[in-house]
C-alpha cells in the first residue's frame, strides 16, 4: 500500500503543481462487503464497466440494476453549476496521461 500511496501522490502533484496542498495522506484496503460507501462504488463501476463494454450481466438481478443504470445515466443532464452529475474517464496509462500545464 505504501507504493500505491507514493505512486497516488506523485501523479497529483504531477497533474496540479507542486504547491497543491491536497495531498493522499492514508490508504488503506477495505472489503466492500463490510462498507456500505465502497460497496455503492463497486456497485457503480461495475455499471459504468458494463455500459461501456456492452456486457451483459447473466443474474437478473444485475441485469435490472444494469438498466436502471442505463436510464438514469441517460436521463441525467448536468448540476446547477453546468457540470455533468456523471463524468466518466478511461484510465490511461502514466506515460499517456495529459497533465494540465
Amino acid at each position: 500500500m505504501n507504493r500505491v500511496e507514493f505512486l497516488f501522490n506523485r501523479t497529483f502533484k504531477k497533474a496540479f503543481g507542486s504547491k497543491s496542498s491536497r495531498i493522499i495522506r492514508k490508504i488503506r484496503s477495505l472489503d466492500s462487503k463490510q462498507d456500505d460507501l465502497i460497496q455503492m462504488a463497486d456497485i457503480l463501476l461495475a455499471c459504468a464497466t458494463n455500459a461501456r463494454f456492452g456486457l451483459e450481466p447473466q443474474s437478473p438481478a444485475k441485469s435490472s440494476l444494469l438498466e436502471h443504470y442505463k436510464r438514469r445515466q441517460s436521463s441525467i443532464s448536468v448540476t446547477r453549476n453546468k457540470l455533468p452529475k456523471i463524468d466518466i474517464h478511461e484510465w490511461v496509462p502514466p506515460e499517456q496521461f495529459k497533465y494540465p500545464r
